[in-house]
């Protein structure tokens, strides 16, 4: 996973018809109210040219806007942002990784 983009806005922006403009056909608004580090962000998940991608908006002003990019394969946990916003980078393979899975919950 990686951060593609982070953008300021002090405008609020409607996500939907922003993805919309950029030609994405798929995708849902995963998180309404997400709230880390005493911030709440919205969280949408998009597919844009075979890639599965999330994007966090701060919901209050100033606007911020993380553009996230998956690898194949790759899982995303909210947890990953959380890291993110304390560190600054992703952390690889992402923070759960397949030993912190009960093998009984494996399928």
């Amino acid at each position: 996973m990686k951060l593609l983009s982070k953008i300021h806005s002090k405008q609020n922006i409607h996500i939907a018809s922003l993805l919309t403009r950029k030609g994405v056909s798929e995708y849902f608004l995963y998180e309404e109210n997400y709230v880390t580090h005493s911030r709440a962000f919205e969280v949408w998940w998009y597919e844009y040219r075979g890639k599965n991608h999330f994007l966090f908006k701060h919901r209050y002003h100033p606007y911020y806007l993380f553009f996230i990019q998956l690898d194949e394969n790759e899982i995303f946990t909210l947890k990953d942002f959380d890291y993110y916003l304390d560190y600054g980078t992703f952390k690889k393979g992402g923070v759960w990784q397949l030993e912190d899975i009960a093998k009984e919950d494996l399928t």
